[in-house]
């Protein structure tokens, strides 16, 4: 039987977690463009003017970064700074807990967790590729 390292050491892991991390912003952002006026609402339905232009920047985000990610190489790491840095702003700038109570708090605060985690993923992606892409051990 395999060791869990030997496993893990297996080159297929790391494009599927790239892709993992990718999905929900591959998702969204092919969604958006499908429903761009739902899309605006959703923007302005958190109080962010101009709503059509910042739905415009959040679909060409989602879809570029996730594109690099998935794409490998150099463009992976571009990919995954720019879901860190937009997954960053757009927890903070929405999943607000602190501002809320009850139920609603706990909710948010999930929310905002996972997202945090979202980042932590990007970031060792990022850290991960960049490594690679140098030649030395991703260890």
């Amino acid at each position: 039987m395999q060791s869990l390292e030997t496993l893990f050491a297996k080159a297929f892991w790391y494009p599927l977690a790239r892709w993992a991390l990718a999905a929900v912003f591959l998702y969204s952002g092919i969604d958006k463009l499908a429903h761009v006026d739902a899309a605006v609402a959703e923007v302005a339905g958190f109080g962010f003017r101009p709503a059509g232009l910042l739905a415009a920047i959040t679909i060409a985000s989602q879809l570029l970064g996730a594109g690099l990610l998935i794409a490998g190489g150099r463009a992976a790491i571009a990919g995954a700074l720019l879901l860190a840095g937009f997954t960053a702003a757009v927890t903070v700038l929405v999943h607000q807990f602190w501002l809320s109570s009850g139920v609603d708090q706990v909710r948010t605060a999930s929310t905002f967790l996972e997202h945090v985690g979202l980042v932590g993923g990007f970031l060792l992606i990022a850290h991960h590729q960049a490594k690679l892409c140098r030649g030395a051990s991703a260890a």
